[in-house]
């Protein structure tokens, strides 16, 4: 009597198991990813800026004003970041200034640092850059500005 006890609750797990948070099996296993941060309505670039190059926002910080943008440049060297950083900007129509900044139609300013990582040659991530910018309002009302997973903005 008691292995058919157990027989039957072992029965009644294996029924219910699929409805408790499993994977459905149609392949797709992943789930469904936020907008990429500086391409969702929320905190952009300024206008026309568009960055030719992969990589990953690590954090949007504001303070006092400023806004600052990390990323982490992938699979390409210092040289070629730099590269495609500067024609990026151009391609916005944004005019060098003497050091390591740009101007902006509204006479505000973008100073961009590069910076390799000692890491090996077959690393995907290979450094960051730091973008300065002046602080910007959203441009989104949508929930998703809200989140900071989402957008990487931690304002102080």
């Amino acid at each position: 009597m008691r292995a058919l006890a157990v027989g039957v609750a072992v029965l009644i797990v294996l029924g219910f198991a699929g409805a408790t948070g499993r994977a459905v099996p149609g392949g797709n296993y992943r789930p469904t990813l936020p907008p990429a941060a500086l391409e969702n309505g929320c905190h952009p670039l300024p206008a026309g800026l568009r960055l030719d190059f992969p990589y990953e926002v690590r954090h949007d910080d504001v303070e006092r004003g400023t806004r600052t943008l990390l990323l982490h440049y992938d699979l390409l060297d210092e040289q070629a970041v730099r590269q495609r950083l500067a024609a990026s900007f151009q391609a916005a129509g944004l005019a060098p200034r003497p050091g390591s900044g740009y101007a902006l139609p509204d006479g505000g300013e973008i100073r961009a640092e590069v910076r390799p990582f000692d890491v090996p040659a077959d690393s995907i991530v290979r450094g960051e850059v730091r973008l300065v910018l002046p602080e910007a309002p959203p441009t989104s009302a949508e929930a998703v500005c809200d989140r900071p997973s989402s957008t990487k903005r931690f304002s102080s």
